[in-house]
């Protein structure tokens, strides 16, 4: 007849259930190992089991462990660390720290074993009911390392400071958790084959809008310079017609001016001059090639000159 014991014993047998054993100081974990938990025995709360760590180890039975829970502990959590043994089963090495009064159990394979992280199964048992505390399996460089932080060290103020915990951590099954991967990866390609044209078409858009505006702007400004070439030819010929023009005229004592400001000569009497505009003197010669070269500006008073006689 199947019994409710045995239907758990299958659940937890399908589904994965991973616990981890932290060390920690203070909050911060400093090491944190993976590690299988026992069939038998209660669940590990979602809290975890935290506590202080005593290495036990075989005295002459599988009953018999030393050392015995120290006196001094008697109000504080204890956890024991055991190491598998051929002649003891995963289910008396429990109970045995059972009745030493603490409150989980941490067993780690023996050198043989290694790391391999098997289930502690027992056959049918009819004192697997009597276990009432939580235990877990660790591989044996894990065990090794934890037996370091043994309640023993306290005494030279090593580690008064760092607990164990053991918290659980349910995984869903294997198929599930590979289904859900697949699931995943499916949406995220269809999810990427979609956004692909879309990106794809919205740089397209950017693009071709730039070129049309680069060509509207460079029609426009042609199109300005096209209608403003008209109206300054026309201004031109407005200014030509009302400017003062250069008139000539030859020198005498007493012009305003009696020195060519372009070669810094004198004027001669009777010698013929340019009298611009702005009323400056100078040798025809001289200015003449101003003019040109510097494009219809006086050398004095950069006054605009628009025409130039023959």
């Amino acid at each position: 007849m199947v019994t409710v014991r045995h239907t758990i014993i299958f659940v937890e047998l399908i589904i994965s259930v991973i616990a981890e054993v932290d060390v920690i100081k203070g909050e911060l974990v400093v090491y944190s190992f993976k590690d299988k938990k026992a069939v038998f025995g209660p669940s590990i709360p979602k809290s975890g089991i935290k506590g202080k760590l005593v290495y036990l180890k075989t005295n002459k039975t599988c009953h018999d462990y030393v050392p015995n829970r120290p006196t001094e502990k008697e109000n504080e959590t204890l956890i024991a660390l055991m190491e598998t043994n051929s002649d003891c089963t995963f289910l008396y090495m429990v109970l045995a720290a059972q009745r030493m009064k603490f409150i989980a159990v941490i067993v780690h394979n023996d050198f043989q074993t290694g790391e391999d992280l098997r289930r502690m199964v027992e056959p049918a048992d009819s004192k697997m009911e009597d276990v009432m505390i939580s235990s877990v399996l660790v591989g044996y460089r894990a065990g090794k390392l934890l037996s370091n932080y043994d309640i023993e060290y306290e005494a030279a103020n090593k580690y008064n400071h760092w607990f164990i915990n053991i918290c659980a951590n349910v995984q869903e099954p294997i198929q599930y958790k590979t289904t859900s991967k697949i699931l995943f990866r499916t949406a995220f390609s269809i999810t990427m084959l979609c956004l692909c044209p879309l990106i794809i078409g919205v740089c397209c858009c950017i693009k071709h809008y730039r070129n049309k505006t680069s060509v509207n702007r460079y029609l426009e400004r042609a199109r300005t310079r096209r209608w403003s070439l008209p109206f300054q030819l026309s201004n031109i010929q407005a200014l030509k017609s009302c400017t003062p023009q250069i008139h000539a005229a030859k020198f005498k004592k007493g012009h305003r001016y009696d020195t060519c400001p372009i070669c810094l000569e004198e004027f001669v009497e009777n010698e013929q001059l340019w009298i611009l505009p702005c009323k400056h003197e100078f040798h025809i010669s001289c200015i003449k090639s101003w003019l040109e070269e510097i494009k219809y500006s006086c050398p004095m008073c950069k006054g605009m000159v628009i025409t130039i006689p023959d």
